[in-house]
C-alpha cells in the first residue's frame, strides 16, 4: 500500500465468536487474519454532545480497568455493552479527543481496543457507543498510568546483594529468612533508583507452616538517600522482630529521612515495650520513614499464612494510595504524602516464632507518566 503503519494494533468483534486482529494502515484496513464481514461504519473524529435515545449502556470490563501500564507489555481496553443493537459500534479517542479506532460489537456485547507492545500509549481512553444516528450512551473514559522504566527482578538479575539469612531458593523463590528462630535477612540492588512521582510495586509472597503461630513478617522499602554506598551499613543495622529487618526510623529508631515501606506483618506487635501495630491480626501496611509503627493505610490479611503464594500490589500517584491484594483493591488513601523514590531493599525476621518469609516475581514500574 506504500504508507505507514498506525501505532496500534487493534482487535475487533464482528457479531461472529472469534476475534480477528487487524493491522491499520492510515486508517485503512491492510490485512485481517481471517475474512470478515464488515459493516462500513463511518469514520468519526469527535464525541458529539447529543445523544440519541436507545435501550444500551456501555462500561468497561473491570478485567481491563489497569491502573498502571508498562510500554514493554500490550495494552488492552475492553468494553462491555448491555442489550446491544445490530446497528451499534464502539469508538475510541484519546484524552484530546484524536480518533483512535472504531470497534464491532462481538455477539456477547463486548468491544476491544489493543496497544501492541512499545507503541505510544495514551493516558485516558474514551469509549462512546454509536449508531448511524450518533451516540446513543454516555461516552465513558478510562486513565492509565504509563511507565516506560520496570525494575530487575531478583531472579533475572545478578544486581542484587544478599544480607544475613537471605538467599536465593528453589523455583523462583527469594528466601528472606530462614524457617527458624532468631532469623533475619535482606536483599538490596544498589544500582537502581526509584524516582519521585507514580510508581506501581508488585511481587508475589508466600508465608507460613512456621512455628509458635508464625511471625514475623517481610518487608520492601524504597529509601530516599543521597548515597547507595551507605545502604549495606543501614540495612544491616535494622533490627530483627516487629521490625521486620527495615526499622531504623521512628521513636525506637536511629535514622530519619523519607522512605516509605509495604510490609506483611504476621505478628501482632502490640506490647507496652513494642507498640507497632494498629491490629492484632495479620496485616499489609504502607509505611512511612522506615518506621514500624507509621502506617499510613493498612488492611488485615488473615489468610496471608496459608503458605500458599499471594498477589501484592501498591499503586502509587499524587491523587491516591492504594493495596491491593490477590486483584482486589484492600485500602486506599486520597492525596497521599508526596513519594520521594530511592533505592529498593527487601528484608524479613523472625524471633521466638517463625515462619518461611518467600518473595518472587518483583516488578517495580516507574518513570510514569
Amino acid at each position: 500500500m506504500g504508507v505507514n503503519k498506525w501505532i496500534v494494533t487493534i482487535t475487533i468483534g464482528t457479531g461472529c465468536i472469534n476475534d480477528h486482529q487487524v493491522d491499520m494502515y492510515n486508517g485503512y484496513v491492510d490485512s485481517v487474519v481471517e475474512e470478515v464481514a464488515w459493516n462500513s461504519l463511518p469514520a468519526q473524529s469527535h464525541v458529539e454532545s447529543h445523544i440519541n435515545a436507545c435501550n444500551s449502556s456501555i462500561a468497561f470490563n473491570p478485567s481491563s480497568q489497569q491502573s498502571f501500564v508498562s510500554t514493554d507489555t500490550p495494552l488492552e481496553f475492553s468494553v462491555q455493552v448491555d442489550h446491544p443493537e445490530e446497528d451499534q459500534w464502539v469508538q475510541w479517542t484519546d484524552e484530546s479527543g484524536q480518533l483512535l479506532a472504531e470497534t464491532n460489537l462481538m455477539k456477547d456485547g463486548s468491544s476491544h481496543l489493543r496497544f501492541s507492545k512499545g507503541a505510544d500509549y495514551p493516558t485516558a481512553v474514551q469509549a462512546t457507543l454509536r449508531n448511524a444516528s450518533g451516540p446513543c450512551a454516555q461516552t465513558i473514559q478510562q486513565h492509565v498510568t504509563v511507565c516506560s522504566q520496570a525494575i530487575d527482578s531478583i531472579e533475572f538479575s545478578d544486581a542484587w546483594h544478599f544480607l544475613g539469612d537471605a538467599h536465593q531458593g528453589a523455583l523462583g523463590w527469594t528466601e528472606l529468612t530462614l524457617n527458624a528462630q532468631a532469623s533475619q535477612g535482606a536483599v538490596f540492588n544498589p544500582n537502581v533508583h526509584i524516582p519521585a512521582g507514580s510508581v506501581s510495586i508488585r511481587f508475589t509472597v508466600q508465608t507460613g507452616n512456621g512455628l509458635n503461630n508464625g511471625a514475623d513478617g517481610l518487608a520492601l522499602t524504597i529509601i530516599d538517600i543521597d548515597d547507595s554506598s551507605t545502604l549495606e551499613e543501614l540495612i544491616s543495622a535494622a533490627p530483627p522482630g516487629g521490625a521486620l529487618g527495615y526499622g531504623i526510623g521512628g521513636p525506637n529508631g536511629f535514622w530519619e529521612g523519607d522512605a516509605l515501606t509495604i510490609e506483611v506483618d504476621t505478628w501482632p506487635n502490640v506490647e507496652e515495650h513494642e507498640d507497632y501495630d494498629p491490629t492484632t491480626e495479620s496485616h499489609i501496611g504502607i509505611m512511612s520513614g522506615a518506621d514500624p509503627s507509621n502506617h499510613l493505610v493498612w488492611s488485615s490479611v488473615p489468610d496471608i499464612e496459608d503458605f500458599t503464594p499471594h498477589d501484592i500490589q501498591i499503586d502509587i500517584t499524587p491523587q491516591s494510595m492504594r493495596i491491593l491484594y490477590d486483584g482486589e483493591e484492600l485500602a486506599r488513601q486520597q492525596n497521599p504524602e508526596e513519594f520521594t523514590g530511592g533505592y529498593v531493599f527487601l528484608s524479613g525476621s523472625t524471633g521466638w516464632a517463625t515462619n518461611h518469609h518467600r518473595v518472587s516475581d518483583l516488578e517495580i514500574l516507574h518513570h510514569c507518566r
